[in-house]
């Protein structure tokens, strides 16, 4: 094997399957790091990632390692997609990272090791997966936000950081205090640092290295040269990080057809950036005939997506649906918990009706879903990525709809489902801004008012959270405010707002 990034990686077959195995050349000891590994891949709890990961590991956990990771970076973009304020994405992500990237402290002794081999191996797997310069923003952007959230969660990591990467901020001189003590003391009372300045909470650095700080003013300039305060030094950290991360993603993007080579790698980090992370929805996943057909109209006009809402709109007009409308809604329609029976039935009825000849042309494909024909496998209704990078052709009408309709069309159905003025504008500037799944969810949150909040992912999902909605609001109506469950289960706000 040849060196890449720093490192070899082959794999090998062991006593425990498939392996990953990496080894280090060249690693530049670092003399002044608080190691909690004989490595310097896992020397440190927070680090700007300079040295590869070492060691044996199976395809299994370098998958789901990417996958965890991958799901903590997707929080953080939902989150600054909803304009969530910087304390709620805090505590929201003291959970995220908890479930999915826990660093334990040094001091509690925890599995500290395992902790930051699962960190940097998944770093560095997504550094290869979005390499590629249409993914680079995304991912740099998610990771910068990552190491804020674990640099200000983690209060007293700071200072251990900055001293571990070697991040060299110089502090002002004695002299260059004296000179400009009035101006610091001004601007640290502007910012509602209640002490008087002193020397040792500024830095100097270069002007072009503050470049955030200064846009917000947040830094003093002088001759060339900005003052930072030593608690806006995450700034400059994070500006370091990203210049580094570009860099790096760079050079994956080089070595990117080494790993290639072999089909079990590539295979996986050329999935990872459209992998869908949540549940399958899986017919079975229901009782079976739990939906029934006659029910499809009513949910269709109050629980469906709009994406499935069309195409339910499109079937019972025309009576037909080209063959990505009839693979996109008879998926969806699985994972509500049709049978096979029902699906046949369902679909036959509306394709009789155009004259089409359904058993001949059409029930293959409707069995074939079902894996009962063909290769025998059971097919899984289509996540939202997938969704949104369909593209449908002249009359047809799959995809995701508010990508595919035009700003009036999307403006009528948003209008149509009794969106106010206000609500549609909020929509509307989502989709603008290619926030699509985001634009769904609003949505579903202008219809649902009190439910509880969730990220969209899947049609089935929307449909599930929707259901459940109403079917609780029906048995507080019923019970006259009161429901079946204790009321300390259910989210305050919905209860507040139902009663209202």
């Amino acid at each position: 094997p040849r060196p890449v990034l720093g490192m070899q990686v082959r794999l090998k077959r062991g006593r425990q399957g498939n392996q990953v195995r990496g080894s280090i050349q060249n690693v530049k000891k670092r003399a002044n790091m608080n190691r909690v590994s004989s490595h310097p891949s896992y020397a440190q709890r927070i680090s700007f990632y300079h040295v590869p990961p070492v060691g044996d590991i199976t395809l299994e956990e370098f998958e789901s390692f990417a996958i965890d990771r991958l799901k903590v970076l997707k929080e953080i973009d939902n989150l600054k997609v909803r304009g969530a304020k910087m304390d709620a994405m805090e505590n929201r992500m003291r959970v995220v990272l908890a479930k999915y990237l826990p660093l334990p402290s040094i001091s509690t002794m925890g599995d500290v090791e395992a902790s930051i081999r699962k960190d940097v191996i998944s770093h560095f797997t997504l550094r290869l997966a979005y390499c590629k310069p249409n993914d680079r923003q995304w991912f740099l952007s998610q990771e910068r936000m990552l190491l804020k959230f674990r640099l200000t969660i983690y209060s007293d990591s700071l200072e251990t950081f900055i001293t571990e990467n070697d991040l060299a901020f110089p502090a002002i001189t004695a002299d260059e205090f004296e000179e400009y003590e009035d101006d610091l003391n001004q601007f640290s009372l502007s910012l509602g640092y209640l002490e008087n300045a002193v020397a040792r909470d500024y830095y100097k650095v270069p002007f072009e290295d503050a470049l955030e700080l200064v846009m917000t003013r947040k830094a003093v300039i002088k001759k060339g040269y900005a003052f930072v305060h030593r608690k806006a030094l995450i700034s400059l950290v994070l500006r370091r990080y990203s210049k580094h991360l570009s860099k790096q993603l760079a050079r994956a993007y080089k070595e990117l057809p080494v790993f290639s080579q072999d089909f079990r790698i590539a295979s996986l980090i050329h999935s990872l950036p459209t992998q869908y992370l949540g549940r399958a929805y899986e017919g079975s996943d229901r009782q079976a005939g739990a939906i029934s057909l006659a029910d499809i109209d009513s949910h269709a006009g109050q629980s469906f997506p709009l994406c499935m809402e069309l195409l339910h709109t499109s079937l019972r007009r025309d009576h037909h649906l080209k063959h990505g409308g009839r693979m996109q809604y008879g998926l969806f329609v699985k994972g509500l918990g049709l049978t096979l029976d029902q699906s046949l039935e369902f679909w036959r009825e509306e394709f009789t009706k155009g004259g089409y000849n359904f058993e001949k042309d059409y029930s293959y494909n409707i069995r074939h879903n079902y894996g009962m024909v063909g290769k025998r496998t059971s097919y899984t209704p289509y996540a939202c990525e997938k969704i949104i990078n369909m593209i449908p052709g002249h009359g047809e009408y799959h995809g995701c709809a508010y990508k595919t309709l035009d700003k009036s069309d999307l403006q009528h159905q948003l209008t149509r489902k009794g969106l106010g003025i206000s609500e549609i504008s909020a929509v509307m500037k989502l989709t603008e801004e290619n926030h699509y799944q985001e634009a769904c969810r609003q949505v579903f949150e202008y219809m649902h008012i009190g439910a509880p909040e969730f990220s969209q992912t899947h049609p089935n999902k929307y449909f599930d959270q929707s259901v459940k909605y109403y079917e609780m609001r029906a048995a507080y109506e019923k019970g006259g405010g009161a429901t079946n469950q204790d009321d300390s289960n259910l989210p305050p706000t919905t209860v507040v707002k139902l009663n209202q």
